[in-house]
């Protein structure tokens, strides 16, 4: 996300390029509509070096001024006595120095919210329990959790790999380098001992939503990338400890 700020006086305006390329207007954290016609005011107000036309002599779209003026703020600084007419009718005289910064979304509200399952893996109608032996599953990329349960006592171990039977066969039989992998075998056959039942259970995500970006399974949503499972799977060892669930991941 990109984003330029504009304040003067008591007013703030943002313009702020989403990942998806569309184009927001904001006059103090309020959304406003007909954002290319507000652009162009800004563009004469402010005297920017902007053209609204293009080479073809074709007005330009809301993403292509809204990005160029974006683009410009790393070189104009401030600008004065000049006006802006943000709202119809409304022309403001400003006095003071106007002030173009470039910013992040450091400022900005993250949110992430989805609509998924967690499907419990199964064997010839019963369910898949932790064991020594090695077995055949997908080569999908995938987000994973291992359920130790005892009665009311819940345990879980969230992971994310882009070879399912690859990673499940390391718990099984880990390497002598694989720490982590070492470490939850030891610690599954204990539980086994102690009465516990493990399962394996792989997410299943319908849709998600990152900030303003709607993603769809299958589509938008690629688990083959490494940083888009990581998210996922911190997401949700953040909401186990959030539900006060006791999460095994270190």
């Amino acid at each position: 996300m990109e984003k330029a700020l504009i304040e003067f006086k008591n007013v703030r305006i943002e313009i702020i390029k989403e990942f998806s390329g569309r184009i927001l207007l904001k006059e103090n954290d309020v959304i406003q509509k007909g954002v290319l016609p507000k652009l162009i005011e800004i563009i004469n107000g402010l005297k920017l070096d902007i053209s609204i036309k293009n080479k073809n002599g074709n007005n330009k779209n809301t993403q292509q001024l809204g990005k160029e003026i974006i683009n410009l703020m790393g070189n104009v600084n401030k600008f004065d006595n000049q006006f802006i007419d943000i709202n119809e009718n409304s022309k403001r005289n400003v006095n003071n120095l106007i002030t173009l910064k470039q910013i992040d979304s450091h400022d900005s509200l993250i949110q992430l919210s989805s609509k998924y399952s967690w499907k419990r893996l199964f064997i010839q109608d019963l369910p898949y329990e932790f064991s020594d032996i090695k077995l055949k599953f997908n080569e999908n990329s995938c987000v994973y959790r291992w359920i130790i349960i005892k009665d009311d006592d819940l345990m879980i171990y969230i992971g994310e790999t882009k070879s399912f039977t690859k990673r499940i066969n390391q718990y099984v039989k880990p390497g002598i380098d694989q720490k982590t992998n070492i470490r939850l075998n030891s610690n599954f056959k204990t539980y086994i001992k102690e009465g516990y039942k493990i399962y394996l259970e792989i997410l299943d995500i319908k849709e998600m939503i990152i900030n303003d970006n709607f993603l769809i399974q299958h589509k938008e949503i690629n688990l083959d990338l490494k940083e888009f499972r990581r998210l996922i799977e911190n997401y949700f060892i953040i909401d186990a400890k959030l539900k006060n669930i006791r999460v095994l991941n270190k």
